[in-house]
């Protein structure tokens, strides 16, 4: 028998989308290569293609490597909510 908490379940479902969002955000600049690098809060744009904007690919390419995928799973139907 398994008993989950709903603020649990509640958080562990928004850390996964949460972490969701932030790989297929990071996978984006990736996938447009062509398209320059907007870092917003004022700062100036990267131009794509520059060595720069390859710098920031490559530190894409190994933040994904590191967040890859959550080192855990959850189910929610794993809750038969029996006490």
């Amino acid at each position: 028998m398994k008993i989950v908490n709903y603020e649990f379940a509640e958080f562990i479902q928004d850390l996964t989308s949460w972490h969701e969002q932030k790989v297929a955000d990071l996978q984006l600049v990736l996938a447009k290569s062509d398209a320059s690098i907007s870092l917003g809060n004022g700062l100036p744009d990267i131009e794509a293609g520059s060595e720069k904007a390859k710098g920031v690919r490559i530190g894409i390419i190994l933040a994904l490597s590191v967040l890859g995928e959550l080192p855990f799973s959850f189910d929610e139907d794993d809750d038969d909510g029996d006490n």
